[in-house]
């Protein structure tokens, strides 16, 4: 299943979409911060299915960027929560 912007629908939900409420809230955490002089913050969550996410040789958990929407691979819904929960680590450590 897609979103109705074409995205993979894991990714969609479980990253795209908190992806994009980070960006959003950034200046205001900014200037809040700024305002107050106390920090602001953004948790983040993941899941431990993002250390289980091993698509490569290395051994080490991989988002598999040239086929983030799952069109040229076989859809794998464990798979493509994994790889939507790793970005949520990803985007964390950003």
């Amino acid at each position: 299943a897609k979103t109705k912007d074409g995205f993979e629908m894991q990714m969609g939900c479980n990253h795209l979409g908190h992806f994009l409420l980070m960006h959003s809230l950034t200046p205001l955490l900014l200037k809040t911060a700024e305002t107050t002089q106390k920090p602001s913050r953004f948790v983040a969550l993941s899941s431990c299915a993002a250390a289980e996410l091993t698509m490569g040789d290395a051994g080490m958990p991989n988002t598999d960027f040239d086929d983030f929407n799952w069109e040229t691979r076989e859809y794998n819904e464990s798979v493509a929560y994994m790889q939507s929960k790793l970005s949520n680590y990803l985007h964390a450590t950003e």
